[in-house]
């Protein structure tokens, strides 16, 4: 059974799970309200609704390489 979007890993999590984890850190939030530490999601993006739940998650910025997507600046 495949979990992940990419063609490459067989078995991996998806990336939304892996960036709901690094946002959960302590350490991370402390770093991010610093402004020492960013997180720039760029990992299985499709749709709008994928741009909103990585920012809902914790990204600061979602990069996407779709000719029909732009980024927003939230």
């Amino acid at each position: 059974m495949t979990l992940a979007g990419g063609r490459q890993l067989d078995g991996a999590i998806p990336s939304l799970y892996a960036l709901d984890k690094i946002c959960q850190s302590d350490a991370i939030r402390e770093a991010q309200h610093a402004g020492t530490f960013t997180i720039l999601f760029d990992s299985g993006i499709r749709t709008g609704s994928d741009i909103l739940k990585a920012i809902a998650l914790g990204a600061q910025g979602v990069l996407c390489a779709s000719p029909f997507m732009h980024f927003r600046s939230l």
